[in-house]
């Protein structure tokens, strides 16, 4: 079985809010520039968990961890 580290997701989950166009709360429009930024930044910080990406016509990016992975 999978162990979340849910420490790695808080502070993941803090590293998008960064990306923000308010300082209430977060705001970031789907598919703007700084969503893609976000997306971007997203995809580095979770790089080491060798996931599968796939990212579908729209721009939607899903990261799915491998059946046989183990990390």
């Amino acid at each position: 079985m999978l162990q979340v580290n849910h420490e790695r997701v808080a502070k993941l989950l803090q590293g998008l809010a960064a990306f923000t166009d308010s300082e209430e709360g977060v705001t970031r429009l789907a598919y703007s520039p700084l969503d893609k930024k976000a997306q971007s930044w997203l995809l580095e910080q979770v790089q080491d968990l060798h996931l599968q990406i796939r990212t579908d016509a729209v721009g939607n990016v899903f990261c799915v961890v491998r059946a046989n992975s183990r990390s």
